[in-house]
């Protein structure tokens, strides 16, 4: 999954320590939750790669591994992967499960940027 390990332009790994802050920042940022063994989630990872160049400046994404941070999978309530939460100043405003192709992906960002 090589796309998962990658940080890129607008993109942070996150984990159970820096996770609540960078949710916080401000703005919209895009929390991606993956697993190394979920094959759907490459997909949905060279997605969100995408998106966070084409937003640049308008979008923060923070990826998760969810074996590595137990506790803010748990907390958020997450349970199936990929699973994306969107949150705008630390509140989730919204959470997709599953795959999600790039033209969706980029419809959910915009609709959210208003």
């Amino acid at each position: 999954m090589a796309c998962q390990g990658t940080t890129g332009e607008g993109i942070q790994t996150g984990n159970d320590h820096t996770f609540d802050e960078m949710a916080r920042s401000g703005g919209l940022v895009l929390a991606e939750f993956w697993g190394a063994w979920c094959a759907d989630c490459d997909t949905v990872g060279a997605a969100v790669n995408a998106v966070a160049a084409e937003f640049s400046g308008h979008l923060r994404v923070v990826r998760l591994q969810v074996e590595r941070n137990p506790e803010t999978t748990r907390r958020h309530g997450i349970v199936t992967l990929p699973t994306l939460l969107f949150f705008k100043d630390g509140t989730v405003v919204g959470r997709h499960i599953g795959g999600m192709a790039l033209p969706a992906l980029r419809a959910r960002i915009a609709e959210l940027l208003g």
